[in-house]
């Protein structure tokens, strides 16, 4: 993936990518040098780390979740009060064991804009009819594509 990002975005020879697994290196290991201000990333979700991976993470954050284990390192190697934009999966946000002891660092891993406050679902007899509206918009604008569509196919 990352190869083919980088050819994509005019890198001819990738030459500088290191085929390696980030996660076999010790968590103690990412000194302060190495911290960084932004991370934007897609961990990979569903995958099994092989047997003795866990072992260079701390005993409360032990599990062979990839996905977890990445979540754990970028907790690590951000740099105090910055950033990352990643994908979560459902079970991130709702699971438990290692996935609690991750939120219990007070992360906010459900907020969608960093730059907009978080804000309720709202009352429901205030979206209601906004969601009623919203219904009958969609339909007169599925009949006026139909009615598009079939003078199209008419000619």
């Amino acid at each position: 993936m990352c190869i083919t990002n980088q050819l994509l975005h005019g890198v001819d020879v990738p030459a500088s990518v290191r085929h390696d697994n980030t996660l076999a290196r010790a968590l103690r290991d990412w000194g302060p040098r190495e911290r960084v201000d932004v991370v934007v990333t897609n961990p990979a979700f569903g995958g099994m780390e092989e047997d003795g991976i866990e072992a260079n993470f701390p005993a409360e954050f032990r599990t062979r979740e990839t996905a977890d284990l990445f979540l754990v390192l970028l907790m690590k190697i951000l740099k105090p009060g910055d950033r990352a934009g990643l994908v979560l999966s459902d079970g991130t946000l709702f699971g438990e064991g290692v996935k609690t002891r991750i939120k219990a660092g007070n992360y906010n891993l459900d907020l969608k804009n960093p730059h907009n406050a978080d804000t309720n679902p709202g009352d429901v007899e205030q979206l209601l009819p906004e969601y009623e509206k919203l219904l009958e918009q969609i339909a007169a604008t599925r009949e006026k594509l139909k009615a598009q569509l079939m003078e199209a196919l008419s000619r």
